[in-house]
């Protein structure tokens, strides 16, 4: 018969510390950590440990969990290199991200949507934004961009970035970048009339960021709306 229940499972060769103040068991590893970094971090976590009270001899399961995410969420408390995370790629920032909503931590919601932002292809990151439904907070800076360059670039989408997407969103992509170049085969030429074109599209299209665009061209008195409008008075984008 083990001595006490924690003899039944495996103690984690890199974050079983001395000074640990709680115990948590996810599959069949235990760690032994510190509870200030939880409670600070997660209101999930929080409200869990508000009712425990350490012991040698015990533990706190963490179901619905893996024991790969969460030595990642521990990497991030306890870094190799405080200089870099230990986390280097999509998939484990995307895991991460995930932990920040199922245990409530908006910093590391954050931190991963930081971190996935420089790592990620303008097709993850629209693929991102509609999982996890961040899109809208986030549109200026992760959503548009991603939607302006998908629909400017000179390749159209390959299949593989098709099936990452919607089909809404891989026919408004499509239409998009069909309305540009007829605009642009009527006589309109010049980058720069291209890019403002695509992005007052986007904008249109993807409902990110007009209602701040109107206000502002209200303000001034004018905006380029006017003439692009009246670069296709006939044109209208399908379904």
């Amino acid at each position: 018969m083990p001595t006490s229940q924690l003899d039944m499972y495996t103690p984690s060769t890199k974050f079983w510390l001395s000074d640990g103040t709680v115990i948590f068991r996810v599959e069949n590893s235990l760690y032994k950590v510190h509870r200030h970094f939880f409670e600070v971090h997660s209101e999930h976590f929080k409200k869990l440990l508000s009712t425990y009270w350490f012991s040698p001899m015990s533990h706190l399961f963490l179901p619905e969990i893996k024991k790969t995410e969460f030595e990642m969420l521990l990497s991030i408390f306890y870094p190799t290199d405080l200089t870099k995370p230990d986390i280097t790629t999509v998939e484990g920032w995307t895991s991460i991200l995930a932990l920040s909503y199922k245990y409530a931590m908006p910093q590391l919601e954050s931190l991963s949507i930081q971190n996935l932002h420089a790592l990620t292809t303008p097709v993850q990151k629209i693929a991102l934004a509609k999982k996890f439904d961040f899109g809208k907070k986030h549109h200026h800076s992760w959503l548009i961009p991603a939607y302006v360059d998908l629909c400017s670039r000179d390749a159209p989408l390959s299949l593989e970035e098709a099936e990452q997407l919607d089909m809404p969103t891989v026919i408004m992509v499509w239409n998009v970048r069909h309305a540009v170049g007829v605009v642009m085969a009527r006589g309109r030429r010049g980058v720069v009339v291209q890019d403002e074109l695509v992005l007052r599209l986007v904008k249109e299209n993807w409902g990110l960021g007009q209602e701040e665009e109107d206000h502002h061209e209200d303000m001034n008195g004018n905006g380029n709306g006017h003439e692009f409008d009246a670069m296709w008075p006939d044109f209208q984008f399908a379904g």
